[in-house]
Formats: structure tokens, sequence, C-alpha cells
């Protein structure tokens, strides 16, 4: 959480230092397990001559019950910058903009994404390189390849790590072949987000763990300062093909009426944040709330549910 931190250009170092008197040691000891992960590379960064005196600028934050959106600008010489945008917080909006993602091109965070590039690249910025991580990897490519021409022309690299892709028509549109060799697609062997809507190529390399785990950039694997390349595992390969069959099967008028129901339930239960998937209460009025939709609909919620409790409370609150 960098509000209120990052005012005009400030280095990694000196944002470091503002973060720690703003938070407590015991405060950030009850980080979960990811914001504890974030911490120590922040932590050991600060303190690098590579990073420490890189600058940040231009951070953004918003969210609301329908999207959330987080982007940053970081200047690391005179005239090139890198570009980042956060991928899914705790927020379900920020679920639930992942999954509108399949029936409606641009989502609020996509539109808030193409008005940042172009609001924070100045024209000494010359060398642009777009990135992020999950829905952020998504939002870096889409931002790039709806950013104006003058812009457009000076990126040299877009980043979507592990990342969900685009729906056909975007896939096959104009825009993203502008941009299609400036894009690099990285998922990791047991990808499961990198592997959402359609993707023309990736690039597979290897985390020291399997499933969902494997999503966290921190078990990415290295050797020789580059990504150790691998393949993509079977059962990655068999989410791929049978979430290009739901996308092939239903519309997108279709998909609309399967997903809405699913974070309206979510909200008759007052689910708000991964967190409120721990309380009893809340779970166990969102599954009485299933019995009002159709069969199809209760099954996607089911496994949504599945999912997030698996992924985002078991895991990341250890």
């Amino acid at each position: 959480d960098f509000n209120d931190l990052i005012k005009g250009k400030i280095s990694i170092e000196e944002l470091y230092n503002l973060f720690n008197n703003k938070f407590s040691i015991n405060e950030i000891k009850r980080f979960n397990k990811i914001k504890k992960e974030s911490y120590e590379v922040f932590k050991k960064i600060s303190n690098t001559s590579r990073y420490k005196n890189i600058k940040i600028y231009n951070y953004v934050y918003s969210s609301d019950d329908f999207s959330q959106f987080c982007a940053m600008t970081f200047k690391y010489n005179k005239n090139s910058i890198y570009v980042a945008y956060e991928g899914t917080d705790e927020l379900i909006s920020g679920w639930r903009e992942d999954f509108e993602m399949s029936y409606n091109f641009p989502v609020k965070a996509q539109e808030l994404a193409i008005k940042y590039l172009n609001k924070t690249v100045s024209i000494l910025d010359l060398n642009i390189i777009v990135g992020g991580h999950s829905k952020g990897g998504n939002l870096a490519l889409v931002a790039s390849m709806y950013s104006n021409f003058l812009i457009r022309k000076r990126i040299k690299k877009i980043y979507n790590n592990d990342g969900p892709g685009l729906r056909k028509e975007e896939l096959n549109s104009v825009y993203y072949k502008r941009i299609k060799e400036k894009h690099i697609h990285i998922v990791p062997n047991y990808s499961y987000i990198g592997v959402l809507l359609r993707n023309d190529s990736y690039k597979v390399i290897k985390s020291n763990k399997k499933n969902i785990w494997c999503h966290s950039m921190a078990t990415w694997q290295i050797t020789d300062y580059k990504l150790e390349e691998a393949k993509l595992s079977k059962l990655s390969k068999n989410l791929e093909n049978s979430i290009l069959g739901w996308l092939d099967t239903h519309n997108y008028k279709e998909r609309k009426i399967m997903i809405e129901p699913i974070f309206d339930m979510m909200e008759e239960a007052n689910i708000k944040t991964v967190d409120d998937l721990r309380k009893s209460k809340n779970v166990i009025a969102f599954i009485k709330n299933m019995n009002t939709i159709d069969e199809e609909t209760k099954n996607l919620a089911l496994d949504f549910l599945k999912f997030n409790v698996n992924y985002l409370v078991e895991n990341i609150k250890k």
C-alpha cells in the first residue's frame, strides 16, 4: 500500500524508508504470504546499487464494487521507463473484472490502463517497457495496443507475466497485430491464469511449485541469469483446451448470463474481499443463493469458490 507515500518522483530507497515509517514491524509481520514475499524483495532492492536509485512516480490506485486498478511508473535511466500494472488484489471486484473480460471489452480497468499509459509517458521517454503480473499483464498488453502512435512506436517490449490473453476479436484485430512482435507472454509450466481466454503464443518457464501455487513469480526459476524454460504441464494444457471449448460454446450474452449472477450472489452474501470467504456465515449465504440459478452456472460458482478458498485463503494466510 503506497497511498500517500509517492508524491512526485521518489527513489526506491526513499520509498522503503517512508514505508517502514508508515507501517510498524508488527503490522508487517501480519502481512499475508504474497505481501511478505513482496516486502522481502522491496527490502533487498532498496539497498542494492542497481535498483535503489530508480525513481517511482504516478502511483494510482482505485477500486469500487465492479473494478480494481493500480499502476506506477519506474524511471530507470534518463530516457527509459517501465510502466507497471498491478494484478488482482484481495478485492472480489478485481476477480469479477477478470471474468468479465470473457464477454466485455474493454472492462473498466482496461480503459484506465490505456488512459494511464497515454498520460504517464513524456516526450523524453525514448525507451518504454510496459508490463504486469496476472491481470496486470493483460492491462499492459491492452494499454500498449491502444496507446497513441507517438507512444506506441517507442515501446520496446510488453511483458505479460502469467496474465490472461484476449478475446478472439481483439486477438485478430489490427490493434494486436501492430504490437504483436513486442509482446512477451510468460507462463509457468503449471499455468492457470496465463492460459485464460486466447493466446497466440507464450514462453513457458519452470516453477518450483505445482498447480496454482506457481502463479507466484517468487517460484519462477532462474539459471545463468535467465528464466529456465520448460514445457506446459498436461494439467494446464487440458485446462486451456477446456477454456477454449467453453469460449467456443457460449457467446458473449451467454457468458454474461452465467457469470454475473455469481458475483451478484457474492454481493448479497456480503463477500467483498478474499477474507470474507473465510467467514462461514458469508459462504453459507452464498451457497443458499445458488439454489436460484441454473445448473451450469451453479457448477461455475462452486469452482470459483473452491479455487479462491484453496488458493487465496489457505495458502496466502500462512
